[in-house]
């Protein structure tokens, strides 16, 4: 062999075995294998950590509450200071409104067709004073024809007392006659029996006199129901039926019939009544004094007492019903206004039989 081809000899690198060059492989994919996710996580947190140095705010650090030279007379004199502007109010607070004890639809009592309103809203009225008269002609008919029936027994009556005036005078004249045998006694008897049949006959037309009267009285209590009265002193806040409509007591309304004619509101019996918590049950009592408040009037306060406290608890509310009498309400008090109470709070006692 020449020395040429003994160098290229040398020089050339012997193949690797086919077993050895697999087991190679399988090693460097193993590698990877572990790399790889090691290599992902840390380029996903670099990113995070990139990203987030951008995004979040400076945090700045927290200061002091108080200050440094804050000391503990400072910290007792601010808590006096707080205690001091914002004292406890021992009174029981309530919500309510202002009603009245009387207050009434005023209707008549006889179905009709409603002919002259007399009234308006907001006029005042006084007990007995007529608002309103309904179609009374058949019931000025039956009061005229009752005038005159009583007026006919009335003169039936007059002329059965004459008729029997005559007629015992003519048997006081027969009776003497019979003593003295001047008549026979049959006619004595036909002069008795008259008589007698005279004095039934008045009685009779006694009895129709008074039944007449009777009659009288009916048709005009009739004619009266067609006028609408006032029954107490107050105010007309409604009028619910006008002139042509029909009103019925009997039916519930709806449609065109009416069930009154108006609304009538005793001003002077206002009262108030508010819903207190139960938890303050055993703290109320009658007499018990009371601060009123008008939503409407802010700063002007009224004075009153508890009258009444209802015994009944409302299970959706958790509250008791309070009536208050007020002892200087004025003309800016109105039913239905919202107000603000302030009760003075009794001592706590074993029973709340007082309450009631």
């Amino acid at each position: 062999m020449s020395l040429k081809s003994e160098q290229l000899q040398k020089l050339s690198i012997p193949a690797a075995a086919p077993d050895t060059q697999r087991s190679a492989e399988r090693r460097a994919n193993k590698r990877w294998a572990v790399v790889a996710p090691l290599l992902a996580t840390s380029l996903s947190m670099a990113a995070y950590a990139y990203f987030h140095a951008e995004t979040t705010p400076a945090v700045t650090p927290a200061q002091p509450l108080t200050s440094p030279a804050a000391t503990p007379e400072s910290h007792a004199a601010s808590a006096s200071a707080t205690t001091a502007a914002v004292p406890v109010d021992p009174r029981i607070k309530a919500s309510g409104y202002v009603v009245a004890q009387r207050i009434t639809t005023v209707s008549s009592s006889v179905a009709g067709v409603v002919r002259r309103v007399f009234v308006r809203e907001g006029e005042q009225v006084k007990a007995g004073q007529l608002l309103a008269e309904l179609e009374n002609t058949a019931a000025l008919v039956r009061v005229e024809r009752a005038k005159k029936d009583l007026q006919a027994a009335s003169y039936r009556l007059e002329q059965a007392q004459l008729k029997q005036q005559r007629l015992q005078t003519e048997l006081a004249r027969f009776r003497q006659l019979a003593a003295d045998r001047l008549i026979s006694s049959s006619q004595l008897a036909d002069a008795e029996l008259e008589t007698e049949l005279a004095q039934r006959q008045v009685s009779a037309e006694q009895n129709q006199l008074a039944l007449s009267r009777d009659q009288l009285k009916i048709a005009s209590i009739e004619l009266d129901y067609t006028q609408v009265k006032a029954p107490f002193d107050g105010v007309v806040t409604e009028l619910t039926a006008q002139v042509g409509e029909t009103v019925s007591p009997l039916t519930g309304g709806g449609g065109f019939i009416r069930t009154g004619i108006c609304t009538i509101v005793d001003l002077a019996s206002l009262q108030v009544e508010v819903d207190v918590s139960e938890k303050h049950l055993q703290a109320l009592a009658p007499g018990q004094a009371v601060t009123i408040g008008l939503d409407a009037y802010q700063g002007t306060d009224y004075h009153g007492q508890v009258s009444y406290v209802v015994p009944v608890i409302d299970k959706l509310k958790g509250a008791v019903r309070v009536k208050v009498a007020v002892q200087d309400f004025d003309e800016k008090a109105l039913p239905g206004m919202g107000v603000q109470v302030y009760l003075q709070p009794q001592a706590v006692v074993a029973t709340n039989k007082g309450a009631w």
